[in-house]
């Protein structure tokens, strides 16, 4: 059994996703945040399927591969300024530079380390895990509105309206609104 409360090292300062309530890992959010099944769980962190747990008795093995996966999420969150529904989409959307998959995706088919490595990158660059390309004008309205202009890219198909003939899912000449 692991014991409900955390190291305070884990703990991500600020806690911008709630993963961490009152200093207790919630792995039940981090699982339904991703939509993550007790499968998924248990293959990544090498136990049986009906071992899976995600309340203060989940094994070790679990808890530690959820605690790395809420680790990306918060940096994710970070970037956005802790705005969940942004870093939920953008874990959700394609992104052409993970190999045309979403980042939630890598997860599920164990690349999560992998998808590590970008993050970290892409912020060590200072230029953060997306865009805001085609994202700012599909999913947020025309404009950045809070996405950067360089990094990486977090996309899903643009629909007929959106201004993505520049590649960056910006308009031409100066905006309307």
């Amino acid at each position: 059994m692991v014991h409900s409360h955390t190291d305070p090292s884990e703990i991500p300062d600020p806690d911008y996703l709630g993963f961490w309530a009152k200093q207790i890992f919630q792995p039940r959010k981090v699982a339904k945040f991703l939509d993550l099944d007790r499968r998924t769980i248990a293959k990544f962190s090498g136990i049986a399927p009906t071992s899976v747990r995600l309340d203060e008795r989940i094994p070790r093995q679990a808890r530690n591969w959820l605690i790395e996966v809420a680790a990306l999420c918060d940096l994710v969150a970070q970037f956005f300024n802790g705005d969940a529904r942004k870093t939920a989409l953008w874990f959700q959307l394609r992104n052409p530079m993970l190999g045309d998959i979403s980042p939630r995706e890598m997860i599920r088919i164990g690349l999560h380390r992998k998808l590590s490595r970008f993050i970290v990158d892409a912020l060590r660059e200072g230029e953060g895990p997306t865009t805001g390309c085609t994202i700012a004008t599909t999913s947020y309205g025309r404009g950045d509105q809070g996405c950067p202009r360089k990094g990486p890219v977090a996309t899903k198909k643009p629909d007929k309206t959106a201004d993505t003939d520049a590649g960056i899912g910006r308009p031409e000449g100066p905006a309307s609104e």
